[in-house]
């Protein structure tokens, strides 16, 4: 008789304990569902580092995403914030090459500054970088050999964060001075970004890179 109602007992406690955890599950998943657009916007926010605008030497594009990035380069060229735009990108986008048109990044980020008014004597372009890291690497020669002391950095938004830590490492013993600015999304809103296929991919891929990039570097 006492073997059955401890039995019982524990059987009661195990099923409060199972209520319990469920009744937290369900209030996180509410209170998660309430906050959701704050909480995304968050997640999108963690990776947006931009600086306030300086006159620089130098503005210089990375590779991919060219037409956004060079179109706010060239924004930044025409506001007067810079008289020298820098391309980089070694890669060939794949879409280009399918049609016969093989071009590197910086070509297609120049062709972009090109039709936005943007002077071909005041475009340089590096062509021998595939990822950030060497995008940096080959920049800071860039700037100890032309005497670049302040260089504004365009990237995608949602690209900053990485960026900038990145450039940060590159640059630490160099006397060239940072700025990063980000370019907008013509596919997605960053404030709304879980609400388009494409920037919930910028935004899954770019935090795979982010712990990759704190892992490698």
């Amino acid at each position: 008789m006492v073997h059955i109602n401890l039995c019982m007992l524990f059987t009661i406690r195990k099923i409060k304990r199972r209520k319990a955890a469920f009744v937290l599950v369900l209030s996180l998943i509410l209170v998660s569902f309430y906050f959701r657009n704050g909480l995304l916007t968050s997640i999108g926010d963690v990776l947006i580092a931009e600086d306030q605008l300086k006159k620089s030497d130098a503005i210089a594009i990375l590779g991919g995403n060219s037409f956004d990035r060079a179109t706010k380069a060239s924004e930044l060229y025409h506001e007067g914030w810079s008289e020298r735009v820098i391309c980089t990108g070694g890669n060939s986008p794949l879409v280009l090459e399918a049609i016969g048109n093989k071009m590197y990044e910086a070509e297609v980020s120049e062709s972009v500054l090109l039709q936005n008014g943007v002077p071909r004597s005041a475009i340089t372009n590096l062509t021998s970088s595939t990822s950030t890291f060497e995008e940096a690497q080959e920049l800071l020669k860039h700037c100890q050999e032309n005497n670049v002391g302040q260089l504004i950095v365009v990237s995608s938004l949602f690209h900053l964060t990485r960026v900038q830590m990145i450039f940060s490492k590159v640059f630490d013993s160099s006397e060239t001075q940072l700025v990063f600015a980000g370019a907008e999304s013509s596919k997605y809103d960053e404030q709304n970004w879980w609400k388009s296929e494409a920037g919930m991919i910028m935004v899954n891929n770019e935090y795979v890179k982010l712990v990759y990039y704190l892992i490698k570097y």
